[in-house]
């Protein structure tokens, strides 16, 4: 198998709390089986999802915030390049701000 797979490979008892393995080597700890595994789990959702290409950027949990942090600083009197529009990143994880204005689909 891959080191780099997100899998759970097996669940430890030590005392009065369980740790559940996943292949890479991350490890949850808890009192209760059932959370050990489910925050397992959490770990392998997150770490299968793509990278974000601009991680340089501010993030935005989603389309609302990026869009007032947008207004928030076209009322600001700041020179420069503002941001035109908002965007989703090719992640899929949140959301990002642009000053470069959307392309026009055309239409065949």
């Amino acid at each position: 198998m891959n080191p780099t797979q997100h899998v759970l490979t097996r669940v430890d008892t030590g005392g009065k709390s369980y740790a559940a393995q996943c292949l890479c080597g991350f490890s949850s700890v808890s009192y209760n089986r059932q959370k050990a595994v489910a925050n397992l789990y959490s770990h392998v959702i997150h770490a299968s999802k793509p990278v974000c290409p601009t991680p340089k950027k501010k993030a935005y949990p989603n389309q609302v915030h990026a869009e007032n942090a947008i207004r928030n600083y076209i009322l600001r009197p700041t020179p420069g390049a503002r941001p035109a529009r908002a965007y989703q990143c090719p992640s899929g994880q949140h959301w990002h701000t642009t000053k470069n204005v959307a392309r026009e689909r055309r239409i065949a």
